[in-house]
C-alpha cells in the first residue's frame, strides 16, 4: 500500500497499527481463544489512538485476518464520533463470523469492503470453522452483506497470507482510497481486454461494486492482469470498458451509477 501511495499518487500516509495477536498453530483451541481476547483489547487501544489524531484527518482502517475484528470492534457502538473520525473500513480474509452483527455500527461514509476467498483460503475453513463452529466472513462473506448491512462482499481468489496472497488486494485498496480522496492517478481506458495474453484458467477477482456495476481484475496462474468494469444482472455480464488501473474505472463507475436511467 505504501508503494502505491508513493509511486502512483504522490504520497498519503499509510501507517501500521502494531499489535501481537500471537501465533496460532493448526492444533489450535487455547491459542485461538487467547487471540480473540487480544483482539477485543486491541480494539480499545486502536480507538484510543484514533481519538488522538487531528479531528479533521480522514482515516481508513484496513484489517487482515484477526485484525479485521480489531478494526470492526474499534468503531462499533461509537456512533457519530466514529463517523467523524473513520471514513471507511476494508477487510481481507476476515477471521470474523459471517453472522457478525452490525447492530449499532456507525454509518461510515464509505462503509465496509469485505474481500473474501471461498475457494482457496483453506486456513479459515480448517481453523476458524473448527474453533468457532461458524463460517468466517473471510471465507463466505458477511451474511448481512451488501443487501441490508454496511458491508459489501467482494469475492477474490486468495490464500490466507498477506504476502503472495492478499498483498495484491492491499495495493488495489490503496488505489480505491486514493479515488475516494480525489487524488489523480494513472489514466487510460480501452474497450478490449488483451485476451491474447490469457493462457490457462482465468480467475476474476471482484474489486469494487455499486449496484449492478462491478470492477474486476483478472489473474492467470501467478500472473496478474488488468481491470474491467462490467454490469452484472444474475448470470448475465456485460463488459463496459477496461483499464490497466483501477482509478479510471472507478470514475466511470461513479458517472454511470449516478446517471439517470
Amino acid at each position: 500500500m505504501r508503494d502505491v501511495a508513493r509511486d502512483l499518487y504522490g504520497g498519503f500516509a499509510v501507517e501500521t497499527h502494531p499489535w501481537q495477536s500471537g501465533r496460532i498453530s493448526a492444533s489450535v483451541g487455547r491459542e485461538w481463544r487467547e487471540a480473540n481476547r487480544d483482539a477485543a483489547a486491541e480494539a480499545e487501544r486502536l480507538w484510543t489512538r484514533l481519538c488522538a489524531e487531528p479531528a479533521d484527518q480522514r482515516v481508513y482502517l484496513v484489517g487482515f485476518s484477526l485484525g479485521s475484528l480489531v478494526a470492526l470492534r474499534a468503531v462499533q457502538g461509537r456512533g457519530a464520533e466514529a463517523e467523524a473520525r473513520v471514513s471507511g473500513i476494508c477487510l481481507m480474509g476476515a477471521a470474523v463470523p459471517a453472522s457478525y452483527s452490525f447492530a449499532g455500527f456507525p454509518r461510515l461514509r464509505r462503509g465496509v469492503l469485505n474481500y473474501y476467498s471461498p475457494t482457496i483460503d483453506g486456513t479459515l475453513k480448517r481453523l476458524f470453522t473448527v474453533e468457532e463452529g461458524l463460517q468466517a466472513a473471510g471465507q463466505v462473506g458477511f451474511h448481512e452483506g451488501f443487501e441490508g448491512g454496511p458491508a459489501v462482499n467482494l469475492r477474490v481468489h486468495k490464500a490466507h497470507k498477506l504476502f503472495g496472497g492478499y498483498d495484491q488486494v492491499a495495493r488495489v485498496i490503496a488505489q480505491i482510497v486514493a479515488h475516494w480522496e480525489g487524488k489523480a492517478g494513472p489514466r487510460g481506458l480501452r474497450h478490449q481486454e488483451k485476451e491474447d495474453d490469457w493462457r490457462g484458467e482465468v480467475f476474476w477477482d471482484e474489486v469494487y461494486r455499486r449496484g449492478p456495476l462491478l470492477v474486476q481484475r483478472w489473474r492467470v496462474g501467478l500472473r496478474w492482469g488488468g481491470f474491467r468494469l462490467v454490469e452484472r444482472h444474475g448470470a448475465s455480464v456485460r463488459r463496459i470498458v477496461t483499464s490497466d488501473h483501477v482509478g479510471p474505472l472507478l470514475e466511470q463507475l461513479d458517472r454511470l451509477y449516478q446517471a439517470p436511467a
